[in-house]
């Protein structure tokens, strides 16, 4: 039921029969108001009968579970997101829909006590009726949003392409193409454009099996035999055609179509919440402010804001550069244009995706002849601001280039990625146990155990007994391994470091114990998942699965987001609050600093 839908879009074969169903049973309904304006009341009780008895079970059956897994994960952070808010609507009128035209049909079949039992009949149906039928065509439209959009492309070449040779691009969690026709003795070169792990794993666990590939690595199978072999993605699909998986058809060499040409699919990276501005209490009284944030790629972008005492004189701008303390490397970012009160704002976004605090910890404004465009500072200086020259080495660490990762990376950025990957994980088990896999959900415990507890951990490895030892992670593991802190505590330390270096600023202080108190209420969730997703690796049936998949996804959610303990609307950085995002969030605060007027 998992897989290719029958549509002609991206949806799942459930998907497809979730829809088509949807439309037979407003086509039922609609039917029933015919028998009704008909006059043909028995009819018309049985046909609605049918139609909304056929709803109850698509609701608890399917729509239930997809809303919980697909949607729910999703709000508050991504509801400004199509993706989210239509099915919101959908699921609003929909609850509105299923409720109000239960009442009815069992008021129409005698079966509601008497002080519920309305009389005004016209009324109560017509209104059912245009529930349903409203409900129905946002269940179009969440279909047509989910799934029929087009993948993005660029043409880029990915890899060099030799003859009789096929390049499948796994990005956005998807083999691009799903299914291709190679002829016999082409080969098929998988490379992997995600951030996270990937594998090409014949659905038979005998053909081929790349192992875990890392982003831009690669696998190469020749295809020797004629025949149709499905596979998929050990860490991310299951066999059948699960959620990531794909197909190789074989045939003669007079029956292949030409070999796709290479091409390098853009791989989107997780959607981010909207940056909030950066506090400015902690910074004193400055003129402006300069913050480090996410666009494209980790802390590519900075944003200036800043309230300028007087005009630039006649002939003159205010440009922005982007500089080392010692100013031996700078970059020029854009001229500020302030309005009639003085404020001025620019955002400068690395054009290829630099981390720009591991470049620069300085910012300057000067006044620059007009047009003159300079790549360095050459007029006066009239505002400047920097990061503390002590606490900037651990700032780094926290962001750019931690020590002991197997990537370049900051220990609060690994720790991003990592929690990403396992709120993903929890999702595919939650999905395995609703559609009775109970090898996915064993598969999906192992990758989320192994991930959150890191290589080193002495329970590490093949866990579910399949004869592989899979993790979606780095190794680095969230909690300490062996001789490895784990991201928790690497991040927890580089930010006390920071607040503990002597020139260290209040803001430093204030939000270093912020990321602290994240990363600890982080390491309390983490512990219970691990210690569930080991129960869940030998769980025995899906009945029992059902509670440890439900707790497991919802530890998983606060791992990454948090959780919004006392109902204010804000998950704060406090005990029991402040999770991933709010490390993350509060890591970038203290890469903030002030922008202050300097004196000729």
């Amino acid at each position: 039921m998992g897989g290719r839908g029958f549509l002609g879009t991206n949806a799942s074969f459930l998907a497809d029969i979730t829809l088509v169903l949807s439309i037979l049973v407003a086509l039922i309904l609609t039917l029933g108001a015919v028998l009704a304006i008909a006059k043909r009341y028995t009819a018309h009780r049985w046909t609605q009968t049918i139609g909304v008895i056929l709803n109850i079970v698509l609701v608890l059956a399917v729509m239930v579970g997809s809303f919980l897994e697909s949607v729910l994960p999703g709000v508050p952070q991504h509801v400004g997101d199509a993706y989210y808010w239509v099915a919101l609507l959908h699921g609003f009128i929909g609850l509105f829909a299923f409720s109000f035209g239960t009442f009815v049909m069992l008021r129409g079949n005698e079966l509601m006590p008497e002080p519920l039992k309305f009389t005004n009949y016209k009324l109560y149906m017509r209104t059912a009726y245009g529930l349903y039928m409203l409900a129905t065509a946002l269940g179009v439209w969440v279909y047509v949003t989910w799934y029929a959009g087009s993948p993005q492309s660029v043409d880029s070449a990915l890899v060099t392409q030799g003859d009789n040779e096929a390049v499948i691009p796994m990005a956005n969690f998807v083999f691009n193409p799903q299914e291709i026709v190679i002829p016999v003795g082409a080969k098929v070169i998988w490379v992997n454009q995600d951030s996270a792990p990937h594998t090409a794993t014949a659905d038979d666990g005998l053909l081929f099996d790349s192992q875990i590939l890392g982003n831009g690595e690669r696998f190469e199978f020749i295809f020797d035999q004629e025949g149709v072999f499905p596979y998929f993605c050990a860490l991310h699909g299951a066999p059948g055609g699960i959620d990531m998986a794909g197909t190789i058809r074989v045939v003669p060499p007079d029956q292949a179509p030409p070999l796709p040409v290479a091409a390098d699919v853009v791989a989107q990276p997780t959607v981010q919440p909207t940056a909030q501005p950066l506090p400015v209490a902690p910074l004193g009284q400055p003129a402006g402010t300069v913050a480090f944030r996410d666009s494209a790629a980790r802390s590519d972008q900075a944003a200036v804001n800043i309230n300028v005492s007087a005009p630039s004189p006649a002939g003159q701008v205010y440009v922005a550069f982007l500089t080392t303390n010692d100013g031996g490397v700078a970059r020029n970012i854009g001229i500020l244009q302030p309005d009639a009160s003085g404020a001025a704002r620019l955002e400068y976004t690395a054009p290829n995706g630099e981390n720009l605090i591991a470049q620069f910890n300085r910012l300057v404004i000067t006044q620059e002849p007009s047009g003159a465009g300079p790549t360095a500072p050459t007029g006066p200086v009239a505002f400047a601001g920097s990061l503390p020259v002590q606490a900037y080495p651990h700032l780094l660490q926290l962001l750019a280039d931690g020590a002991g990762l197997p990537t370049v990376q900051g220990y609060v950025v690994g720790l991003r990625v990592q929690t990403d990957e396992l709120l993903r994980h929890a999702e595919f088990a939650a999905n395995a146990q609703a559609v009775g896999d109970l090898d996915g959900v064993r598969r999906h415990a192992e990758h989320m155990y192994n991930l959150i507890a890191g290589s080193l951990d002495p329970q590490f490895g093949d866990l579910n007994g399949d004869d592989r030892s899979q993790n979606p992670g780095d190794g680095f593991g969230l909690l300490p391994n062996g001789t490895q802190a784990g991201y928790l505590q690497a991040t927890s330390d580089a930010a006390l470091a920071a607040a503990n270096a002597p020139d260290a600023t209040e803001a430093i202080k204030i939000h270093a114990e912020h990321v602290r108190i994240a990363a600890e209420n982080m390491r309390g969730w983490s512990a219970q998942a691990s210690n569930l997703a080991l129960q869940m690796v030998q769980v025995g049936d899906l009945a029992a699965a059902r509670d440890q998949a439900t707790r497991l996804l919802q530890l998983s959610q606060q791992i990454q987001g948090g959780v919004d303990i006392n109902g204010d609307g804000e998950i704060a950085p406090v005990p029991g609050e402040g999770g991933g995002l709010a490390a993350y969030e509060h890591a970038q605060y203290i890469g903030g600093f002030g922008l202050f007027s300097v004196q000729p």
